[in-house]
């Protein structure tokens, strides 16, 4: 796999732009941090920032909801990435693998916009909430801000030490657990935006036609769209699926009407034997013609980063791996249990253990 090498060294042609400008026109400004990594912007936060929330028993229960969201993010996590090292370590799925996001390598173009705005969102929202608990549960917020580390922007939030410290192990739980919950909900508000526009679906792209296979005796050819089949109307892969029915071990005909390229529609028969268990179509959701289909395209891709990049920092940061918050609630749970060395050293090991897995589970290749 070759990086992008272009796309890195624009990469750093932005950030020495970014760079030389802030260091010239922002620098001797308090609230400005400015190194050759990143830019960071800081902001003091009053002592009534939020203080509505406090004691308000609907925040209680949104406290209980989020541990019990990052338990199962943590749980999710293992789940993925467990089989996926144990994979890899074996020597059996050596070309699989989850893909770090490096922008220029393994990601670039037109995706690492959608990413960027993305990863914006998802940090904003993730510290959001993290204040927003604090806050609810009597601890006040010092400072916020907002840091560019070259490409890749991030948000924080930093609650006040005394108060922090004097608080219970429920309510630090509370706070820690914010963050990867709310990055869980909204990935999965985001999977439900992604399904209501795949309904709206002007029909199944072919994108690809064996040799030999019953959709090339029908004379399909890659870029034809499937608007029906015996008479069923198929406007997204699922309808697609639903009208085909079980046809692995059947002799069946199956009816199409076909959009062609050039905007003509034509009748397709395909006549599947059984002793063939696939069409032999390589498939895709085909966005609506016309207007609608120039801003469905776009927003769907969108929201699978948007989706990508919160369930990824949900079960992440719910994973007991030194600096997340999965860490900090699995070190302050055995601390509370188990006093001195033996609770440090069960702590130890369990979030080397899981660096371990997710670092067999690693691939480079290129998703964008």
């Amino acid at each position: 796999m070759q990086p992008s090498y272009n796309a890195i060294f624009y990469i750093l042609i932005f950030w020495l732009s970014i760079y030389l400008f802030s260091k010239f026109y922002l620098r001797g400004r308090e609230n400005i941090v400015i190194n050759p990594i990143y830019i960071m912007i800081k902001k003091k936060i009053s002592e009534g920032f939020l203080e509505g929330t406090k004691d308000k028993r609907i925040f209680k229960l949104i406290s209980a909801l989020f541990v019990i969201l990052a338990v199962v993010s943590m749980v999710l996590f293992y789940y993925f990435v467990v089989p996926l090292s144990l994979a890899r370590f074996s020597g059996q799925g050596a070309q699989g693998g989850l893909t770090p996001i490096i922008p220029g390598v393994t990601i670039s173009g037109e995706s690492l916009i959608y990413l960027l705005i993305n990863i914006g969102i998802a940090a904003t929202i993730h510290e959001f909430s993290h204040a927003l608990i604090a806050r609810s549960r009597g601890i006040k917020i010092k400072s916020a801000g907002f840091i560019l580390a070259i490409i890749l922007p991030m948000a924080f939030v930093e609650p006040d030490d005394n108060d922090f410290k004097k608080a219970s192990l429920k309510d630090k739980l509370s706070v820690y657990s914010a963050g990867p919950s709310s990055n869980l909900i909204l990935a999965f508000i985001l999977l439900g935006l992604l399904s209501l526009f795949a309904s709206m679906g002007g029909g199944v792209l072919i994108t690809s036609v064996d040799q030999g296979s019953p959709a090339e005796r029908a004379g399909l050819e890659p870029g034809y769209i499937i608007k029906a089949v015996n008479g069923t109307v198929v406007k997204n892969l699922r309808d697609f699926q639903s009208a085909l029915g079980d046809y692995r071990e059947k002799e069946l005909v199956f009816v199409l009407e076909v959009l062609k390229p050039d905007g003509s529609t034509t009748i397709a028969i395909i006549h599947k034997l059984s002793n063939e268990t696939k069409l032999g179509i390589g498939i895709s959701n085909a966005p609506p013609q016309g207007v609608l289909g120039k801003l469905v395209t776009p927003i769907s891709v969108f929201l699978v980063w948007g989706y990508i990049v919160n369930f990824s920092l949900a079960i992440i940061n719910a994973a007991p791996m030194f600096i997340t918050d999965g860490a900090r609630m699995i070190s302050d749970l055995i601390t509370e249990k188990l006093k001195g060395d033996k609770g440090k050293a069960v702590n130890f090991f369990i979030q080397v253990l899981t660096m371990l897995i997710l670092l067999f589970s690693l691939s480079l290749q290129p998703i964008g």
